[in-house]
Parts: C-alpha cells; structure tokens; sequence
C-alpha cells in the first residue's frame, strides 16, 4: 500500500519506497533510533521530517499498529493453546489483572508439578510393589 507525502519543504520529502521501509520497519517493533539508524539519518532530521510529513507520521503509526497487531495475535493464540506464561502476561499487562493473582496461580502451578513428581513416584513404586508380588 502506497503512502502519498504532502510536504511544503522538499528536504521532508520521503519518497514512497522510504515511507514503506519505515511502516515496515515499525512492523517488526523497531524503535525510532534503529529506523533512523536502518535509514541513515539522525534522530532530530527524522522528527523534523515526521512534524512536516503527515504521509511519514502514518507510515510510522500503521506500522506500530501492524506490530502490536502482530504480537497480540500471537499472545493470544498461546494463551489459548494453554501457555500459561502468555495467559499470565495477557492478564497482567493487556488486561491489567494484578501480580498477585498471577503468582498465587504461579504456585499452583509449582505444586502441581510437585504433585506430578508425587504421583511419578507413587506409581514406581506400586509397579516394584507389583514385581515383588509376583516373584514371590
């Protein structure tokens, strides 16, 4: 998708193959200093020329979007798939749930790991059990 500048000064000018690199550039989480740094020019030059270049500042916006879209699609369907990292982050920072809750479910977590370990040892020894029974 092509994004049209309307500049008054022709230094502000991006041509649109830049304004893409940026919206791409913004799509994969880079930040204004590495796209600066990825397009070659400094930090101040790019703010001058967002503050005089609507079609730049879109560009930059659309690509945000686009990674933030990005990553809440991908939280979400390992959230859902029953990562309980992702549905504790989702919960904390996107829905604001308190830590709290998140490490008391934490723990429960730990004690149903120990609870497996539990019964993995439980179930060994019922098959020695079981070996010795026979062999009597």
């Amino acid at each position: 998708m092509a994004i049209e500048a309307e500049v008054v000064d022709d230094r502000d000018v991006f041509d649109l193959s830049q304004l893409d690199l940026v919206r791409k550039l913004a799509g994969i989480g880079c930040n204004v200093s590495d796209i600066c740094y990825l397009i070659g020019i400094s930090r101040a030059t790019f703010y001058r020329k967002l503050a005089a270049n609507p079609a730049l500042s879109e560009a930059l916006e659309k690509g945000k979007a686009e990674a933030k879209s990005s990553l809440l699609t991908t939280l979400y369907k390992q959230a859902t798939s029953g990562d309980f990292r992702a549905l504790a982050f989702s919960l904390s920072v996107i829905h604001g749930v308190g830590s709290k809750l998140i490490d008391d479910h934490s723990n429960n977590l730990r004690s149903i790991e120990d609870i497996d370990d539990e019964l993995a040892q439980i179930e060994e020894r019922e098959r020695c059990l079981t070996i010795g029974t026979r062999e009597s």
